[in-house]
């Protein structure tokens, strides 16, 4: 029992121990974070304060002219984009009218297929309507052969008394 319970306060101990590790881990992750975004912020400060320094630099033409020139490179990439985005959807169509293709390919051959199987069924069906028939034809032969086996026992029978009266 006391065993049990040194290994109870001994697992207590890690699990407290690796609680406080993970704990750590997260303050140091955080801590990281903080440090990065501080980092990043203090960048974007600074680029602010030169881009201030630019646009107070730059003349109103100048400046007109830098927004005409953004406008014109942001309308030049929506047109890549725009273009882009059309060449996919060619590239989609094409796939698309390709498949399209397989399945009727695919459609023409399962009807052909079905039609294939529908004469098979009429021929299979015509055989097993002339099996029945054979059938009934050699069980009436059977019906015959067995009459006429009793027939001739008969006759048999009949001619081998006569025989024996005489």
């Amino acid at each position: 029992m006391g065993v049990c319970n040194n290994c109870k306060l001994l697992l207590k101990r890690t699990e407290k121990q690796r609680s406080e590790t993970l704990i750590e881990a997260a303050k140091a992750e955080a801590n990281s974070l903080v440090v990065v975004a501080d980092k990043r912020l203090g960048e974007a400060e600074d680029e602010l304060k030169t881009l201030r320094v630019q646009v107070s630099q730059l003349t109103v033409d100048e400046a007109k002219r830098q927004i005409e020139k953004e406008q014109f490179k942001q309308a030049q990439d929506s047109l890549n984009s725009v273009q882009s985005d059309l060449a996919d959807q060619k590239t989609q169509s094409v796939k698309l009218t390709a498949e399209v293709a397989g399945y009727e390919k695919d459609v023409a051959r399962l009807t052909q297929d079905l039609a294939d199987t529908k004469v098979q069924l009429d021929k299979a069906s015509s055989a097993q309507v002339m099996l029945i028939e054979a059938q009934k034809q050699l069980a009436q032969l059977e019906r015959d052969l067995s009459q006429s086996e009793r027939e001739k026992d008969s006759l048999s029978h009949a001619l081998a008394a006569t025989s024996g009266k005489k």
